[in-house]
């Protein structure tokens, strides 16, 4: 191992990367689990209603919380591996130096969204736990796990966001720009 690769997997980016790593793949693993819950879910209630005729109490509950959790923890992961949608038809045609000031700039703009959504989910979830909010219906279903599951979705996209912008940051001061 090279100095130069033993100093970079040292540094404090490579670690908080690999931490950041490990939490997006945790959480995309669960949204995952969460869409073969939701498969077993309904065909759990097709097949009572082809053999009752009636539908299995609280089905619509499952499913509205199971897609919470796909959506809310595969944010992170998706955003880490480039899975969401990208735009570049300005920056493709910018100068480089204009591309990174837009890059960044778009970049600071996504992280101060995503913290106020965090804060803001954090403090949602935090009040229907207190209040241990649930919905009526056929059966009381919780609904204060999904606004857990949706502030930690955004948290962990927030720290997604604070990588990609440490690393924009360093490769850019790497480069002696």
């Amino acid at each position: 191992m090279t100095t130069e690769h033993a100093l970079t997997t040292r540094s404090p980016l490579h670690v908080y990367g690999r931490l950041v790593g490990r939490i997006s793949l945790i959480a995309a693993v669960l949204a995952a689990a969460s869409g073969v819950v939701l498969m077993i879910a309904v065909v759990a209630d097709v097949a009572t209603r082809t053999a009752t005729g009636g539908s299995l109490p609280g089905m619509v509950d499952v499913a509205e919380t199971m897609l919470v959790v796909m959506t809310y923890l595969g944010l992170a992961y998706g955003e880490r591996t480039g899975q969401q949608i990208r735009t570049s038809v300005l920056t493709d045609r910018c100068p480089p130096g204009i591309a990174f000031t837009l890059r960044i700039g778009s970049m600071l703009a996504v992280l101060v969204v995503v913290a106020w959504l965090t804060w803001a989910s954090i403090g949602r979830a935090v009040e229907s736990t207190a209040s241990h909010e649930y919905r009526f219906g056929l059966i009381h279903w919780p609904l204060y796990p999904a606004r857990i599951v949706v502030a930690i979705g955004f948290a962990a996209l927030l720290l997604v966001v604070v990588e990609k912008l440490w690393r924009m940051a360093s490769e850019k001061h790497s480069a002696g720009s």
